[in-house]
């Protein structure tokens, strides 16, 4: 009974928050979402099956709130809220150690500058998605592109052009060569190339 409706109702209550979200409402979906947590944590006190029973719905409204505070707090407040995001990330990445968690975090300590931080769960993050998906999946190709980021933020001009090679490869097989994401890495290969002096090869990429 009891429970479920709970249940029911956040899950309804965070599929509008995304919503709203998604249409850049941040302020009305925060204040949801807080209401929504309180009336949660309400109806646990009374059983410990609820709390048990609704893990999923938990980590999808804190994934939610970590989403809005890294969308919204990190542009117009800064570090301080980045500090939050990455709480409410950790939180959402502890009940559910999925991909999009793991990135999540990596996102926001890439912000922070926390490169080798970041580095780590980066390279979670990819070897997850080639064992879950496959070595050559578009998704696969996201992940080598994060990585290549966050070695050229290192200083590893090395290790990014080897991971953005890799990504362009993935992404010319599986979208062709005309996707925006295939054009993207081209051009991310480019500028590693300039970047390491490369300038020959560098040169036949520009198009």
């Amino acid at each position: 009974g009891k429970p479920y409706n709970t249940n029911a109702r956040l899950e309804r209550r965070l599929d509008y928050c995304h919503s709203l979200l998604l249409q850049g409402r941040h302020d009305r979906a925060a204040a949801m979402l807080e209401e929504a947590w309180q009336e949660w944590e309400a109806a646990a006190q009374t059983t410990e099956e609820a709390r048990a029973t609704d893990s999923e719905a938990e980590a999808e409204r804190l994934d939610l709130l970590g989403t809005f505070y890294s969308m919204s707090g990190l542009a117009a407040k800064g570090r301080g809220l980045i500090k939050q995001a990455e709480e409410q990330f950790r939180l959402a990445l502890e009940l559910d150690e999925s991909n999009e968690n793991l990135v999540n975090v990596a996102d926001v300590l890439l912000r922070q500058k926390r490169y080798f931080e970041a580095e780590e769960l980066y390279t979670k993050a990819l070897g997850k998605t080639e064992t879950e998906k496959s070595p050559d999946h578009p998704d696969t190709g996201m992940a080598l592109n994060n990585l290549a980021l966050v070695y050229e933020l290192e200083g590893n001009v090395e290790e990014a052009e080897a991971s953005t090679r890799r990504a362009l490869e993935i992404w010319e097989r599986s979208l062709g060569p005309d996707h925006p994401d295939t054009a993207t890495a081209l051009e991310n290969l480019s500028s590693l190339l300039y970047l390491a002096g490369k300038y020959d090869d560098a040169e036949p990429l520009i198009r």
